[in-house]
């Protein structure tokens, strides 16, 4: 696969950059929603024990009112409301004799008989809010027996649905007493109102026979997750970013030495570097010797030592002639001062190959008037000259006159 090429390169990187915020989403989804999840649990163990507190304190009151069972209504009914008054919460405080409501907080005297009721260990119900039985139309009771005789307290409905409403609003809450459900809106179901898909969180009072259920409406919404995780992802965008544009610049360098050679080439990061000769008194400019830089991107500069070797073994020192010839005859060709100024060239034996030396050389010459130049070629000694009949017709040559 070739990883260099521009779509290529442009696939990883968008891939590099799409990935990691693909998986910093799931994580963050999968961390809002234990996040969640906790807040959910503590909110709704929160409310189990606001209920408790609230049915204790109930309790409690109905103890206190055990004694008047054996007391007629009208002395009764006067303790009865100085209890319901001073709690917030309590709708009525009934009494009970073989089922029969006959005294209440409310409507004082009183003969109605509700045994439809299923109390939970005879401790605890719920009842309809839409009940027609006007002294018992709450929704939670609380019942205290003593023989065949009972203090029946009802919690207002509101108090219930307070206490429902209290978790967030992602959430959907029951209370279950027994077989009842009672959701929210003061709604009391006979059925579980779970379906397949939902995941309730369920704490049980260590008190009373009752249960508090939570569960997550619908999908997570992805604004609360940002908000939730608003730092990470940017932090995560400015990352992703940051490695897809360096996996872009890495796919596009070579991954050899050689094909880095051959883009140096290409995109002419070889440049000339003329070394001045002087005069052996040294007063003045007798020529320049063509040397060879490699200045990469950002204007790292590799002296010859490091890359002419490779070059060499590479067979790559042709061409690295033959750029460097044109760009110093466009440099210096218009200049009005050379006066037969020496310019040396080193060249090895595989420029003795081929006719490209030669063509080089005359082209190069083309380019000054005559005389203006004079150009030496160098051969080195890193490579071995073939003594052969080739090698001797390339070579013997000849240039114009210079």
């Amino acid at each position: 696969m070739e990883l260099h090429r521009p779509f290529t390169r442009v696939g990883c990187a968008l891939l590099v950059f799409v990935l990691p915020q693909l998986a910093g989403v799931w994580l963050a989804k999968d961390s809002y929603q234990d996040e969640l999840h906790r807040r959910i649990e503590r909110a709704a163990s929160e409310s189990v024990a606001i209920l408790d507190d609230l049915i204790l304190t109930a309790e409690h009151n109905n103890l206190t009112l055990l004694p008047l069972l054996l007391r007629p209504c009208s002395d009764a009914s006067t303790a009865m409301r100085l209890i319901a008054g001073k709690e917030p919460f309590v709708r009525s405080i009934n009494l009970l004799r073989d089922e029969v409501i006959y005294c209440s907080s409310l409507y004082g005297n009183t003969a109605i008989r509700d045994n439809s009721i299923t109390y939970v260990d005879n401790r605890l119900a719920l009842v309809d809010g839409r009940s027609d039985n006007q002294m018992l139309q709450s929704m939670l009771l609380i019942r205290s027996d003593m023989e065949n005789e009972a203090v029946v307290t009802s919690l207002n409905g509101t108090a219930l649905r307070f206490i429902l409403g209290l978790l967030d609003k992602e959430v959907s809450t029951w209370l279950q007493i027994g077989d009842q459900w009672l959701d929210s809106q003061g709604r009391v179901l006979v059925t579980s109102p779970f379906n397949h898909q939902m995941a309730p969180i369920t704490i049980n009072s260590k008190l009373y026979p009752l249960k508090l259920h939570a569960a997550i409406i619908g999908p997570v919404s992805w604004g609360d997750i940002w908000q939730y995780r608003k730092i990470l992802f940017e932090a995560l965008m400015l990352l992703s970013l940051v490695l897809s544009v360096t996996v872009h610049q890495l796919l596009g360098q070579p991954r050899s030495q050689r094909k880095k050679l051959l883009r140096a080439l290409r995109k002419k990061e070889i440049i000339p570097y003329l070394q001045p000769i002087m005069s052996s008194d040294g007063t003045q400019l007798a020529g320049v010797e063509l040397l060879a830089r490699w200045q990469q991107p950002g204007g790292v500069m590799i002296p010859p030592d490091q890359f002419i070797p490779q070059m060499e073994d590479y067979g790559m020192i042709p061409a690295m002639t033959h750029m460097l010839m044109e760009e110093v005859a466009v440099q210096l060709a218009g200049h009005p001062n050379l006066h037969g100024l020496h310019i040396g060239i080193n060249i090895s034996a595989s420029h003795c190959q081929d006719n490209a030396l030669l063509r080089d050389c005359r082209q190069f010459l083309k380019a000054f008037k005559p005389g203006a130049v004079k150009l030496v070629l160098e051969l080195t000694e890193r490579q071995i000259l073939l003594d052969d009949q080739h090698s001797h017709l390339k070579c013997e040559r000849g240039l114009p006159p210079t």
